[in-house]
């Protein structure tokens, strides 16, 4: 996109899906017809500053071009690593813009701490006056194999309306904006964010901001840490026999798996609130009458902040070793590196409330839901203060990863939602690049909760 909107085009016209895409047939007239709601509306919009003001004004003006990439990143419905067409139509329109983009990222993988590429992440920067903090705008545009069924498109959308509206502003504010193009969020053996974290694409960001669709509005940014075993396996070796003619030539890999099983249920009423573990047994052996020479499993552990995490990691490692010891088998496995809770800032999810509030959305529409996932982004979180705004596309009670809630990514509802989201970002991180206070408060916060 050009710096006034008139066209998109993708770097790549060779990545199947995006030269052919409505969006790349240059300047039109808006094919959908998106209605302009009071909350979408400038006019209603409560703020007196001028400079938001102008920001809003941007994603107004490019409220038709905004839609027309979340179409066609919804329409792509591109699974984790294998993005190539949105992050294209994204790094396009940024470097159009002004920003200063790179493509085909390096980063280091957690688990062994080798380097790894990461061919559909990018980072895109626009430096404003000298000096002023660095902030960063997270984007997702992964899907899931059904399709946009978790509306990562809206993500990116969002995101991407933010970074257009706040370039102008910068133009005249000290600091840097940093957006951050992060794969593969659906795909926990490779989530963009680990990989660019550790890579040090975060370095050097006083704060990070992202969005997400669901069914109410949310600043609470609540996820739960999570941890599973290198490759989703555990497994519990044995010797085979025949089960009725020699029983006490074997040792089950299956009564250790069993066993295993049990203490971990044991565990269950000993667990904080909030935590969580679940385990299937992924192949149990093939024939009742051999004795299982081999086991495997899969288990997740989730819990509210890192400290809790690792002991409960180390309950589960207990107890897979005691079921191993108990029936004479071996257990083999290794924890990837896990999925964290972010540090609680609430002084920044106050922050993006009220700017949400000042910008028409009710107070009464904010709800905070107890966490139950997990995400990428909790690592960053960790790290970084970072806050998830949730706005809501679809009625209360749909559920994510649903059929319903992937068409609701690409409705007109749910893209009034989007710009209103993407509204509220802009402006708080303008608060954040000229409250230089707020932004110490904020930082100084998230020091004393880190655990």
């Amino acid at each position: 996109m050009t710096s006034d909107g008139a066209v998109l085009m993708a770097h790549n016209e060779d990545v199947p899906g995006v030269a052919d895409h409505p969006l790349m047939a240059g300047p039109r007239e808006q094919s959908r017809n998106i209605p302009e709601t009071a909350a979408g509306r400038l006019e209603n919009l409560m703020t007196t500053d001028a400079a938001v003001t102008a920001m809003l004004r941007v994603i107004d003006d490019q409220r038709a071009r905004i839609v027309e990439l979340s179409r066609a990143i919804w329409d792509l419905k591109e699974t984790g690593g294998q993005e190539f067409g949105s992050a294209a139509l994204l790094t396009d329109g940024l470097e159009k813009a002004g920003f200063a983009v790179t493509r085909g990222l390096k980063g280091i993988e957690p688990f062994d701490n080798s380097v790894c590429d990461i061919p559909t992440g990018f980072v895109a920067t626009y430096e404003g006056r000298p000096g002023g903090p660095a902030i960063g705008l997270m984007l997702e545009y992964d899907a899931l194999p059904m399709g946009h069924a978790c509306g990562h498109n809206l993500i990116a959308a969002s995101g991407y309306a933010a970074a257009l509206a706040l370039k102008p502003a910068l133009e005249t504010t000290p600091g840097k904006l940093v957006v951050l193009g992060t794969p593969s969020e659906e795909w926990g053996a490779s989530p963009g964010k680990t990989q660019m974290l550790k890579g040090g694409h975060f370095a050097g960001i006083d704060a990070a901001l992202i969005t997400h669709p669901g069914t109410h509005w949310d600043t609470s940014s609540e996820v739960l840490a999570v941890a599973w075993p290198r490759g989703e396996v555990i497994t519990f070796r044995g010797v085979a026999a025949h089960a009725s003619g020699s029983p006490e030539k074997g040792k089950s890999a299956l009564d250790a798996a069993l066993l295993f099983s049990m203490a971990v249920e044991m565990m269950r009423k000993y667990m904080l609130d909030g935590s969580r573990v679940h385990y299937c047994i992924t192949d149990g052996g093939q024939r009742p009458n051999v004795i299982p020479d081999a086991v495997t499993m899969d288990i997740y552990v989730r819990a509210r902040d890192a400290a809790y995490l690792h002991e409960l990691m180390e309950r589960v490692d207990r107890a897979a070793q005691g079921a191993a010891m108990a029936t004479g088998t071996t257990v083999e496995y290794a924890w990837d590196v896990p999925w964290l809770a972010p540090v609680p800032v609430p002084t920044l999810y106050r922050l993006v409330r009220e700017v949400a509030i000042g910008l028409g959305v009710r107070e009464a529409d904010f709800r905070q839901k107890k966490a139950l996932g997990s995400s990428d982004f909790g690592n960053v979180g960790y790290e970084i203060p970072t806050v998830n705004l949730t706005f809501p596309i679809a009625p209360e009670g749909t559920p994510g990863h649903s059929e319903a809630f992937m068409r609701a990514a690409c409705s007109d509802e749910g893209h009034e939602a989007m710009l209103l989201a993407a509204k509220v970002v802009a402006a708080a991180a303008y608060r954040l690049f000229t409250d230089t206070s707020a932004l110490a408060d904020i930082k100084a916060e998230f020091a004393r909760n880190r655990r």
